[in-house]
């Protein structure tokens, strides 16, 4: 996609465990060509401890450097 100068924004919906640990990623929208990457750096985030399995929306935005 970097090579083919595709940018935009990915929305997905990622499954957050009580650890803060991401479960599951699910693309909501945007172009197909970036989801494979998007959903692939969701899956390494860590978020803030919580009561229990919380879906929460994440936009990923993928631009080129000027």
């Amino acid at each position: 996609a970097k090579r083919m100068r595709i940018t935009g924004e990915v929305k997905l919906e990622a499954t957050v465990d009580a650890q803060g640990k991401v479960k599951d990623v699910k693309p909501v929208s945007g172009n197909h060509m970036l989801e494979v990457a998007a959903e692939d750096a969701v899956r390494q985030w860590k978020f803030a401890p919580g009561d229990g399995d919380t879906v929460v929306p994440v936009t990923v935005t993928f631009s080129l450097a000027q």
